[in-house]
C-alpha cells in the first residue's frame, strides 16, 4: 500500500514539474495604437489561457 501511495506522489510531482516547465514562455514586443505609437502600460492576454 505504501508503495502505491509513493508511486502516485512521485508521478504527481513529476507531472507538475513537467507542466511548469512548458507553461512559461516569454513573449517580447511592442503594443502600438492605430497611429503606430507605443501604448504605455498595455497588457496582453493570450486567448484560452
Amino acid at each position: 500500500m505504501k508503495q502505491n501511495v509513493k508511486r502516485i506522489v512521485q508521478t504527481a510531482l513529476m507531472s507538475a514539474c513537467f507542466m511548469v516547465g512548458f507553461a512559461q514562455s516569454t513573449i517580447t514586443g511592442t503594443v502600438k495604437d492605430n497611429n503606430g505609437d507605443p501604448l504605455i502600460g498595455a497588457s496582453v492576454v493570450i486567448n484560452g489561457s
